[in-house]
């Protein structure tokens, strides 16, 4: 398999529609998968859902890489898999970060999707 950044990065959700509410401030971003990382039938079989946790491993470990590869265990600490609260199945998380150094505690929350 062969991964690329992402082709599109947006906000969406809650912050971009400034309505945000204290004490749980994040920021929803959405990274469409490259098309040249996926293959025609990866709908079949949960392809698609294998292929979207394995491009969340990979953009981890390239945020991972750009915060200094993780010196001291500090930037592992910061990035971590969750699961959307919406959809309680595993096999869909999202990848977030925790940026305690901002005011208030930001999470970001960066969700995998597909060119519709």
């Amino acid at each position: 398999l062969s991964w690329h950044a992402p082709e599109h990065v947006e906000l969406v959700g809650s912050y971009l529609l400034r309505t945000v509410a204290r004490p749980s401030l994040n920021i929803d971003v959405a990274v469409r998968i490259p098309q040249a990382s996926l293959l025609h039938k990866d709908y079949l079989d949960h392809r698609y859902a294998d292929k979207r946790m394995l491009y969340l491993g990979y953009l981890g470990g390239q945020l991972l890489k750009a915060c200094g590869g993780g010196k001291n265990g500090d930037a592992r600490r910061r990035v971590s898999f969750v699961w959307l609260p919406h959809l309680q199945d595993r096999r869909w998380p999202v990848l977030q970060l925790v940026l305690p150094a901002l005011a208030g505690g930001w999470t970001i929350r960066l969700v995998p999707s597909l060119a519709s």
